[in-house]
C-alpha cells in the first residue's frame, strides 16, 4: 500500500487481517523515510499475535533504513526474516 495515497489507518485495517508485513524504506538524511516512520509509530502499539514481516529498502550512501525499520517490526513483535537492501536503484534480480 503505497503510503502517499494510503492513511496509516487503512494500512492498519488491513493489518489486522494480513499474515504478513513486508516494509520498505529508502534512506534519507540516516533515517527512514517519514512516512515510514509515521507508519511504524502508529502500528507499534498493535501487537499483533502470529504476523511474520520483512525489511526492505534502497539507500544511496549509508543505508540506515532498513536495519532501523528491521528493528522496529522485531520491536512490534513481528517475525522478522533477513532484511534486504539495495544500494541505489534495484535492478530486476
Amino acid at each position: 500500500m503505497p503510503l502517499r495515497a494510503c492513511h496509516r489507518s487503512d494500512v492498519a485495517l488491513e493489518l489486522l487481517e494480513a499474515g504478513a508485513l513486508l516494509l520498505g524504506s529508502p534512506t534519507i538524511n540516516k533515517q527512514v523515510f517519514p512516512t515510514v516512520a509515521d507508519l511504524l509509530s502508529y502500528l507499534k502499539g498493535l501487537r499483533r499475535k502470529d504476523l511474520v514481516g520483512a525489511a526492505f529498502g534502497s539507500y544511496g550512501w549509508s543505508g540506515e533504513s532498513v536495519p532501523q525499520v528491521h528493528d522496529a517490526l522485531r520491536a512490534m513483535g513481528v517475525a522478522a526474516v533477513e532484511p534486504v537492501k539495495c544500494q541505489y536503484v534495484p535492478e530486476e534480480d
